[in-house]
C-alpha cells in the first residue's frame, strides 16, 4: 500500500511540473520554484528565509524551463523590489515570502 502512495505522489508531482511548464509564464514558474524551496528546505533566519540551494542560476533555469539570462533578470528584479537578496552564487535570502507567494499565485 505504501508503494502505491509513493507512486501516486510521484505522478501528482509530474503532473504539477508539466502543468507549470505548459501553462505558466517563466516569472511565475521561478516564483513557484522559490516558494516551494522555501517551504521545503528554507532555513528561518532573522532577515527572512535562507535558501542554500547549492544550484547555479543555470541549474535553476533548467529546472524551471527557462534560459539562464531570463532567470538572472527575474532574480535581479526580485532583488530590486526587496523580495529577495542573492547572498552568493548558491544561496538566496527570501526577505518577503508573502510577496513572493503573491507572485506565484499570479497576483
Amino acid at each position: 500500500m505504501n508503494m502505491v502512495k509513493v507512486l501516486g505522489d510521484l505522478l501528482k508531482s509530474s503532473f504539477t511540473i508539466i502543468n507549470s511548464l505548459v501553462f505558466k509564464e517563466t516569472y511565475l514558474r521561478l516564483a513557484e520554484f522559490l516558494v516551494h524551496a522555501a517551504e521545503d528546505i528554507g532555513i528561518p533566519v532573522q532577515q527572512g528565509i535562507k535558501l542554500e540551494l547549492g544550484l547555479t542560476t543555470e541549474e535553476i533555469a533548467l529546472m524551471v524551463g527557462a534560459t539562464r539570462q531570463t532567470v538572472s533578470v527575474f532574480l535581479n528584479d526580485l532583488q530590486k523590489s526587496g523580495i529577495l537578496e542573492k547572498v552568493n552564487r548558491r544561496t538566496i535570502l527570501i526577505k518577503d515570502l508573502k510577496k513572493l507567494q503573491g507572485i506565484e499565485s499570479g497576483f
